[in-house]
């Protein structure tokens, strides 16, 4: 494709991190010839922009938390400023907590009130809504779900809102968290096929990855350090099932080359030794 986006305007969120998927969205963006406005909620934004400079594309860093409506306004109308209008929007930003150095973050309990009362990844639903429809998925059976459907009408919409509002009905953070984690290996669920409850699983996954503290801002490593805080938290229930990973990095280098490699990182990890400055090996 050649510059099928030229002239165009592309405004990016949750584009920080320089491996995540909004970053790379706008290095696509910016390759069909957008201009690409990019925005997350910290300076490192400006990193990213030059990193699109330096491959010869348009683009321009903004700092905004997209939970504030104020600053959304005062980015929206930064971005109009500096490219005169935005054509396409990729809204990639969670618009959850993220638990990052200098900013909140840490297990359930230890969230503040204003903490469980932000937005989540579900339009309109808050981190304890998200909490309260987890616990009522858990607990449901096929002829519980026929039974509530009834009784609200056939509006999945309007039972959804019911059971959220029961589950939270005179319960405290405390008491939302324990009765989650009581349904832990819960085996019960909805009808339906289980594709539909995998999605919920990755959208709710998320919204309690995030609450927990999410992965730091490391450039290599954040995978490993946010299993080694989630383990220090409790008991972590592993499911059994196969996932398919890119073998790109063996195929590229060869696989002792690799292995010793992982090996050597794992070791500096271990040891509490740097391992930043291998990032960019790492990423080739």
């Amino acid at each position: 494709m050649d510059a099928e986006l030229a002239d165009r305007v592309a405004l990016v969120t949750g584009a920080g991190s320089p491996t995540g998927i909004g970053f790379a969205t706008a290095k696509i963006l910016g390759r069909e010839g957008a201009a690409v406005a990019l925005c997350s909620t910290t300076d490192r934004i400006h990193d990213r922009a030059a990193e699109l400079h330096g491959g010869h594309m348009r683009a321009a860093g903004f700092v905004a938390d997209l939970t504030d409506r104020a600053q959304v306004r005062e980015m929206v109308d930064a971005v109009v400023e500096a490219f005169g209008r935005i054509d396409v929007l990729v809204n990639n930003a969670g618009m959850v907590h993220v638990g990052m150095d200098g900013q909140p973050g840490g297990p359930f309990l230890e969230l503040s009130d204003a903490d469980w009362d932000r937005p989540s990844l579900c339009t309109g639903w808050t981190v304890r809504d998200v909490v309260a429809h987890m616990i009522s998925t858990a607990n449901m059976t096929p002829p519980k779900f026929l039974g509530k459907m009834v009784g609200s009408g056939f509006s999945f919409q309007a039972m959804t809102r019911k059971e959220i509002a029961r589950e939270k009905a005179d319960r405290s953070n405390s008491e939302l968290v324990e009765a989650l984690r009581a349904r832990i290996e819960a085996r019960t669920a909805p009808p339906g096929p289980a594709q539909s409850w995998l999605g919920e699983t990755i959208v709710h996954g998320e919204d309690v990855f995030r609450a927990l503290g999410g992965y730091r801002d490391l450039r290599l490593m954040e995978d490993l350090d946010f299993s080694q805080r989630l383990k220090a938290r409790g008991r972590s229930v592993l499911v059994d099932a196969p996932v398919v990973t890119s073998g790109r990095r063996f195929l590229a280098r060869g696989p002792w080359r690799t292995f010793f490699f992982i090996v050597w990182l794992l070791a500096r990890w271990t040891l509490g030794l740097d391992t930043e400055r291998y990032a960019e090996r790492w990423r080739r």
